[in-house]
């Protein structure tokens, strides 16, 4: 008779935790499986201006999963580096902020900057920080 109560309360649980997701509550709160898509196709350039391994390719795995379209991943020009910065720099290319709320909902705050450069066939071109250190991060 125990195993006949098993499903179903499994069932009521699975469905309670999918909702309080849906919602945003929870562990990974603030993180969506699916995104609404945008009016238009936006084409982004992911650079690694911090300095450290792995960040321009990880920003470009969320930023796809957001529906945004990464045509390249590399490292900044020196010009652009900033091992310093803490917090993310998106410069808007073509003069269309379209798409910035969604890098920042998906990387964390940013400072964005009208930067129109005919030569860059992008809309915005995010310039990826070095993580703050987790001691340095504000309590959950």
């Amino acid at each position: 008779m125990r195993g006949v109560w098993c499903l179903p309360l499994l069932l009521l649980i699975t469905s309670a935790c999918d909702g309080a997701r849906a919602r945003g509550e929870g562990e990974g709160a603030g993180r969506r499986d699916t995104w609404p898509p945008l009016p238009r196709r936006v084409t982004v350039q992911v650079r690694n201006a911090g300095g450290h391994d792995g960040g321009a390719r990880a920003a470009t795995m969320q930023l796809r999963t957001g529906g945004l379209d990464v045509v390249l991943f590399d490292d900044a020009p020196p010009a652009l580096r900033d091992p310093a910065r803490r917090t993310h720099r998106i410069l808007v290319r073509r003069g269309d902020t379209l798409g910035v709320g969604r890098i920042i909902e998906l990387l964390g705050p940013a400072e964005v900057e009208d930067a129109p450069d005919a030569t860059v066939l992008v809309d915005l071109t995010v310039l990826v920080s070095r993580p703050a250190p987790p001691d340095s991060l504000p309590p959950r």
